[in-house]
C-alpha cells in the first residue's frame, strides 16, 4: 500500500480516508489502525486493540480492566489522547478524546457477549492488573468467569491531527470536532 493521502486530497477527502481506516482496522485484525497508543494524564501510555467505531458518533471503542490505572486515571480526567501509525503509508493520526467510562450497564453487557472465552480470562484475574506475581503463569483466575470488572472505554473525538509522511512533502491536517460534527478543518505546517 502507498501512501494514503495524496498531495491532490482536499479535507474533505483526508477526514473520509482516515475514518475509513478505523473502521478497515475493525474487519481485518492484522491492519495496523487496530492497535494504537493510548495516553492517560500522567501522561502514562500503553497499546490497546480499536474494539469499535461509531462513524456517526465520532466514537473509537476500547475495553479496559476496571482494576486498572487507566481506568483510575479516567476516572480523575476523562481528556486522553490516542496515536495510530500506518507504517506501511507512513501516516499517523493522533487524537484527542473524551473518554467514558462503561461498567455494569447495557453497553458492557453488549460488548461482553462479543468477547470470546479465551480473552474473557483477562478481566477474571483475581489479582488486579500490575500487581505482582511469583512466575509470567502464576495468576489464578476466578472459578466462573463474570463480567465484573470488564469496562468499556468510549473516547468521543474532539480533535483529530493527521501527517502523511512523504519525500515530496509531507501533508498534515486538524479537524475539530463539536458533538460529532466537523466544526473547523485546516491544513497546518508539516
Amino acid at each position: 500500500m502507498g501512501k494514503l493521502v495524496e498531495p491532490n486530497h482536499d479535507l474533505t477527502t483526508i477526514h473520509t480516508l482516515v475514518w475509513d481506516q478505523f473502521i478497515r482496522a475493525l474487519a481485518k485484525k492484522n491492519h495496523p489502525y487496530r492497535t494504537c497508543a493510548f495516553t492517560t494524564t500522567g501522561p502514562n501510555s500503553r497499546m490497546v486493540i480499536l474494539r469499535a467505531v461509531d462513524l456517526k458518533r465520532k466514537i473509537l471503542t476500547f475495553y479496559t480492566d476496571s482494576r486498572s490505572s487507566k481506568y483510575a486515571e479516567i476516572l480523575k480526567q476523562p481528556l486522553v489522547s490516542l496515536l495510530f501509525w500506518h507504517p506501511t503509508s507512513r501516516f499517523q493520526s493522533k487524537l484527542s478524546a473524551k473518554a467514558t467510562l462503561n461498567l455494569h450497564n447495557d453497553e458492557t453487557k453488549n460488548h461482553w457477549n462479543r468477547v470470546g472465552a479465551k480473552a474473557r480470562e483477562s478481566y477474571n484475574t483475581n489479582l488486579a492488573p500490575g500487581e505482582e506475581i511469583s512466575s509470567f503463569n502464576k495468576y489464578d483466575l476466578k472459578p466462573e468467569l463474570d463480567s465484573e470488572h470488564f469496562c468499556v472505554i468510549n473516547c468521543e473525538v474532539r480533535e483529530m491531527e493527521i501527517l502523511q509522511l512523504n519525500r515530496e512533502g509531507h501533508t498534515r491536517a486538524r479537524f475539530l470536532y463539536k458533538n460529532s460534527d466537523v466544526i473547523k478543518r485546516s491544513f497546518l505546517i508539516p
